[in-house]
């Protein structure tokens, strides 16, 4: 009963958001486009934790530590621009960084959860 009522929730969200308008009276978004979009991700426990650093030769291949890559949400990569401006601000209670809790499933600096 729990999965229907948040499905349901999820439907009439998009609705909503489906009929958002501009300015000029067109839809705000467009959730029928279908984008393609690749990216990969290589583990290099070298670097500092918490940061993507991108391939100097390869298009779309990023660098992170393991711990970095398991505490990001997998689709980071995929969010619009328009997405990245509801941020969702916490700080880590052990090593306090400012988090974005859209970005993150914990902190990817120390590991702990939020």
């Amino acid at each position: 009963m729990k999965n229907y009522l948040k499905d349901r929730e999820i439907q009439e969200n998009l609705k909503r958001i489906e009929s958002y308008k501009n300015a000029i009276d067109n839809p705000l978004y467009d959730l029928n486009q279908v984008q393609s979009f690749k990216v990969q991700i290589l583990i290099d426990d070298s670097m500092n934790h918490g940061e993507f650093i991108p391939d100097k030769e390869k298009e779309n291949v990023w660098y992170a530590t393991k711990q970095t890559f398991r505490a990001m949400k997998k689709d980071i990569f995929a969010l619009d621009e328009q997405d990245l401006d509801l941020q969702d601000l916490v700080e880590c209670k052990s090593c306090n960084s400012a988090l974005d809790k859209q970005f993150w499933h914990y902190c990817p600096y120390c590991g702990s959860s939020y």
